[in-house]
C-alpha cells in the first residue's frame, strides 16, 4: 500500500494569511502534519515558517501588523497617498514586509526541516513562472524568493534577484495544488482564500486527492491589515478547517453536529445568522444561536435599521414590477427578511409568502423568515394588515417576463432558477 504524503497547499491572499494560520493549527491539533508545503503569495510566507516549525511567529505576524507598519506610509493615510505610492514607484515598498522577512526566515532551518518546501513566483517581464522547491533555490536567496513571491504588483514594488524583476506567484498559480502533485503528493489540503490569480485546472483523478478548506465570508482586501480582523479571521480559518474535515456542519457559520433536526432547518439557520451579522467566527448549537439571533434581531430593530411600513413597500415594489432596478438599496436584507416574517405572522398559512413560488425565487431570505417564524424569533410593532397585492399578482399570473437575473443580482443568494422556470412555464 502506496504511503500517505500529505501537503499543505498555501493560497496567496496578502492579509488573510491569518485564515491559513489558523486551518493549519486546526490541521495539525487533528493530527494532520504535512510532508510537503507550498504556496503562493503570503501563501509562501506561510509556507516557509511552518517548515521552520515557527507557525506561532506567522500568527503573531499576522495578528499584530497594521497596514502602515506594512508599507512606508503614515498611520492615518488615505486611499489616495496609497495610490500616489504605487504609481510614482511602480508599487509601494513593502518595508515592514522586507524587515519580517529578513528577520524571521531562516534559510537554514528550511533546508534542514524534514518538511518539503517550494514557492510560485513570476519574472516580468517575460511573465515566465518559476515554481521553485528549496533544493532549487539558490543558496542564500530564500529571503529573496520569498520576498519575490509576496511581491503583488502593482500594489507592492516588484522585488529584484540577480539583475531580474519578480512579483507575485498569483500571477502564474495562486493555488499550486498541481505544483505539489507532481512532487508526490497524493493527499492535498488547499487553504483557497478566494483571491485573484491564475488558478490552474486539475484532471479529475487529482481532484481525488484533494480537499478544499474556504470560507463563504469575504476576507476583505489583501493589503488591508487591522488586528482586530486579523485574530477573526484565525479563528474563522481553524473553525472552517474542522468543519471541512466533518467536525462542525453549517456553511457561513459552525454549528455542533446534530444541533439541527434537519438539512433545511440547518440552512434556514445558516441563512438567518448571515442576514442578522452574527458572529462568524464562534461555535453554535440550537439554544446559543437562538438566543443570539434572538438579541440580533431585537438590537436591528431598536438602532432603527428597520422600518416596517418601507419594508413592506420594498418588498411588494419587487413583486409588482418587471424589474427591480427602481428599488434602492436602503432597505437591506435584514429587513426584506422581517418584512417577509411579518405578512407570514399576520395572514399565517394564508400568507402569499407561502407561495411555492416566493420561496423558490427568494430562496435563502425565504429560509430565514421562515426560521424567524418558526422559533418565535421576532413579533411585528405595528397592527395593522397589509395585503400583498403585487406578490398574488405575480404568483397568479406567473409573470413570464419577471426579471430574474435583477432579483437574482438584488438578493446576492443561491437560487433555485430551475424551479423558477419550471414554475413560469407549466
Amino acid at each position: 500500500m502506496r504511503k500517505k504524503k500529505i501537503a499543505f497547499v498555501l493560497a496567496g491572499g496578502g492579509s488573510k494569511g491569518a485564515y491559513e494560520c489558523g486551518a493549519i493549527i486546526a490541521l495539525n491539533k487533528m493530527g494532520i502534519k504535512a510532508d510537503i508545503v507550498c504556496g503562493s503569495s503570503s501563501g509562501s510566507l506561510v509556507g516557509a515558517l511552518y517548515c521552520q516549525n515557527e507557525l506561532k511567529v506567522a500568527v503573531d505576524m499576522f495578528s499584530k501588523l497594521e497596514t502602515d507598519e506594512l508599507f512606508e506610509v503614515e498611520r492615518d493615510a488615505s486611499l489616495f497617498d496609497f495610490a500616489k505610492a504605487f504609481i510614482l514607484n511602480n508599487g509601494a515598498d513593502p518595508k515592514g514586509l522586507k524587515d519580517g522577512i529578513r528577520k524571521y526566515i531562516d534559510e537554514k532551518k528550511i533546508r534542514d526541516s524534514k518538511v518539503d518546501f517550494g514557492l510560485v513566483t513570476v519574472e516580468i517581464p517575460r511573465i515566465k513562472a518559476h515554481r521553485l522547491w528549496k533544493d532549487e533555490i539558490p543558496y542564500g536567496k530564500i529571503q529573496d524568493y520569498v520576498l519575490a513571491s509576496a511581491s503583488a504588483f502593482p500594489m507592492i514594488k516588484y522585488h529584484v534577484i540577480d539583475g531580474k524583476k519578480f512579483i507575485d506567484g498569483a500571477y502564474a498559480d495562486v493555488m499550486p495544488v498541481q505544483m505539489a502533485i507532481d512532487r508526490g503528493a497524493n493527499v492535498v489540503y488547499a487553504i483557497d482564500l478566494l483571491g485573484n490569480g491564475i488558478e490552474r485546472k486539475l484532471s479529475r483523478r487529482n481532484k481525488s486527492k484533494v480537499l478544499i478548506i474556504s470560507s463563504k465570508w469575504e476576507l476583505g482586501f489583501p493589503l488591508d491589515f487591522d488586528a482586530d480582523r486579523q485574530k477573526s479571521m484565525l479563528k474563522m480559518g481553524f473553525l472552517d478547517a474542522q468543519k471541512a474535515l466533518g467536525l462542525y456542519e453549517g456553511d457561513y457559520f459552525c454549528f455542533e453536529k446534530g444541533s439541527f433536526k434537519n438539512k433545511t432547518e440547518l440552512f434556514e439557520a445558516d441563512c438567518c445568522g448571515r442576514f442578522f451579522n452574527l458572529n462568524p467566527a464562534k461555535v453554535y448549537n440550537k439554544r446559543n444561536f437562538l438566543n443570539a439571533l434572538k438579541k440580533a434581531i431585537k438590537d436591528f430593530q431598536a438602532n432603527g435599521e428597520f422600518d416596517e411600513n418601507t419594508a413592506l413597500e420594498t418588498l411588494s415594489t419587487i413583486f409588482k414590477s418587471n424589474s427591480i432596478d427602481m428599488v434602492g438599496s436602503d432597505t437591506g436584507y435584514g429587513s426584506i427578511v422581517l418584512a417577509m416574517a411579518t405578512n407570514m405572522i399576520r395572514e399565517g398559512r394564508d400568507s402569499i409568502m407561502y407561495n411555492d413560488a416566493i420561496g423558490a425565487i427568494f430562496d435563502e431570505t425565504y429560509a430565514a423568515a421562515t426560521y424567524i417564524v418558526d422559533n418565535n424569533l421576532y413579533k411585528p410593532t405595528k397592527q395593522h394588515s397589509i395585503i400583498y397585492r403585487g406578490a398574488k399578482q405575480f404568483a397568479g399570473n406567473k409573470l413570464r417576463n419577471f426579471n430574474l437575473k435583477a432579483l437574482r443580482d438584488y438578493l446576492s443568494g443561491r437560487y433555485f432558477v430551475y424551479k423558477v422556470k419550471s414554475f413560469f412555464h407549466k
